[in-house]
């Protein structure tokens, strides 16, 4: 998954994916370990075939 680290807001760091925001932190270094996780846990072959799911 190909993901990419923003400042949100004035304190924030968000995560995002190509196509919508993932999370939102107040550390860069959360944000950072968080985009980590989410790139290994899935691959960006298999977020082609992620199915959104509606809360």
């Amino acid at each position: 998954m190909k993901t990419k680290v923003e400042k949100y807001g004035s304190r924030f760091w968000a995560i995002y994916s190509e196509r919508e925001m993932l999370a939102v932190t107040v550390y860069r270094k959360g944000a950072r370990r968080l985009q980590e996780i989410l790139e290994k846990i899935v691959p960006e072959d298999e977020s082609q075939n992620a199915v959104e799911v509606e809360p």
